[in-house]
């Protein structure tokens, strides 16, 4: 190969570079054996450690030598190698034997590519041995793998922002097969044109300044598929690092789904708000210690004037102090183990003061994306009220019933009528009570119950009055003012 007639670098102007690129650093500090040569004639400009100990050379005993010179290669295979190497630029994976210092020959991989360096083009190649290249091969393995199963789209495009590669799932995603958008311009192939240009602009300013927006940041933008159709994508432009020309891989993210999932799920919220609102039974969620959310029927519940009065309190500020330790359990209750309770019954304080008999239900729920309890809470106060009136009522039929029983099978009366006014001063908290007749203008008094006689008002009367009961089976009293006014004074028996 003949000389270009440009001055060759020295040694030093290669191998001490005053101000030491970071891809030069690169190529020195590498674990893989690395040369660089020049194409003219061959002769080493460079080599790195890790090709010291591969092949047994230093540098200063290989820089301005050939390859064929130091035996390293056959010499004809050596130019076949160089003549390849002009017409395609670069090899890839060519396996060969280079022979170290010692003679002994070793298995390698070689790839090689030409780049010019102040103004010469020279060679960089990289030799692995076996171990070396099996990692490589493992490595580039997994790679493929990964591109092949992605479930985001992967896009590689060049300096100029046009397609290089396109896996599996950037042709399901955007409906193209790789071929077909292959060269094609990423922003006019892939993105809705209101996004095109600040796409662009994100790519001219990363070549120009090394920064910028649009790099390793996710960005929603409008894409088209290959129908013309828009659709939502989440989108990240990653510079590669790697020597030459500046590539970029992005990665897409279809959001349709989740835009559709977004979008049920406020509908949801919408829904559960307008029907908690309009429940009639009062419902509030608690987080820790506080109230963050409270329904208008738990507000009219409580007789408050808005639910600000309620939300930020402690849930205990509404809960009778007898049930307090029992809401205490609850609460820990369902944050260690439980997702729901059953019905409680438990008494809540009003605003006003009254109390109020409830039945709430609580379940672990999620609110604003954190753990929450909620609690439905139904007044019942009017219903224990009626069956606390039930009851009474019954026992009352119970006892008119057993006295009528008592009167119909042995005659009984009195007994009878004593059953039923005992009852009547219990239920109606009356001082006392009698059941009584009026014959002309005497009253006699069948039964009597809570009546304490005075003897000294009028002790003839009173003698009187109790052998008449016992002869006649009741009190007879000529004249009302004798019960009501000197004869008789009231109390509890």
């Amino acid at each position: 190969m003949s000389n270009t007639g440009k001055r060759h670098p020295s040694p030093s102007e290669i191998t001490a570079p005053e101000d030491e690129s970071p891809l030069f650093k690169v190529f020195r500090t590498s674990p893989v054996a690395m040369t660089v040569h020049r194409l003219s004639d061959r002769q080493f400009a460079y080599v790195n450690s890790a090709f010291e100990s591969l092949s047994g050379w230093k540098l200063e005993e290989v820089v301005g030598r050939t390859m064929a010179e130091l035996n390293m290669v056959d010499v004809d295979v050596a130019e076949q190698m160089g003549s390849r190497l002009e017409n395609e630029g670069v090899l890839r994976d060519v396996e060969g034997i280079l022979t170290t210092r010692s003679d002994e020959g070793i298995p390698v991989s070689v790839s090689t590519e030409l780049v010019d360096l102040q103004g010469v083009q020279h060679a960089i190649t990289t030799y692995l041995n076996g171990t070396q290249r099996d990692r490589v091969r493992a490595a580039e393995s997994r790679l493929k793998a990964l591109w092949k199963s992605s479930l985001d789209a992967l896009v590689v495009m060049d300096k100029f922002g046009n397609i290089t590669d396109f896996n599996p799932a950037a042709e399901k995603i955007f409906g193209y097969s790789a071929k077909d958008v292959m060269g094609a311009a990423l922003a006019e192939k892939l993105i809705s044109p209101n996004d095109r240009e600040r796409h662009r602009n994100g790519i001219k300013r990363f070549l120009a300044t090394g920064d910028g927006p649009l790099i390793d940041n996710r960005i929603e933008v409008s894409a088209l598929r290959s129908d013309g159709k828009e659709f939502p994508i989440e989108l990240t432009v990653t510079a590669a690092d790697e020597p030459g020309d500046p590539s970029f891989v992005v990665t897409v993210r279809d959001l349709t789904e989740r835009r559709q999932s977004e979008e049920a799920l406020r509908e949801s919220e919408s829904r559960y708000r307008t029907l908690v609102d309009s429940a009639p039974e009062g419902i509030f969620i608690h987080q820790g210690k506080q109230v963050v959310f409270a329904n208008p029927a738990l507000v009219q519940m409580l007789r408050a004037e808005s639910a600000e009065e309620i939300i930020g309190k402690e849930p205990f500020t509404f809960v009778h102090p007898d049930y307090h330790d029992h809401v205490a359990a609850t609460i820990e209750t369902l944050s260690e183990v439980g997702d729901q309770t059953g019905v409680l019954e438990r008494k809540f304080l009003r605003k006003d003061g009254s109390t109020a008999d409830v039945e709430v239900a609580a379940s672990k729920v999620l609110f604003e994306g954190r753990p929450a309890i909620q609690v439905y809470v139904r007044d019942v106060t009017e219903r224990k009220q009626a069956q606390e009136s039930l009851a009474t009522q019954t026992e009352m039929l119970t006892t008119v019933t057993e006295a009528l029983a008592e009167y119909v099978e042995r005659g009984n009366w009195r007994t009878a009528m004593g059953r039923l006014l005992r009852t009547a001063v219990a239920e109606t908290k009356s001082e006392y009570g009698f059941v009584g007749v009026v014959v002309g203008t005497t009253l006699r008094v069948l039964a009597h119950e809570g009546i304490v006689w005075d003897e000294v008002v009028n002790r003839d009367f009173y003698d009187q009055a109790m052998r008449s009961y016992e002869e006649l089976g009741y009190l007879e009293f000529p004249s009302f003012n004798n019960l009501f006014g000197r004869a008789v004074t009231t109390g509890r028996v």
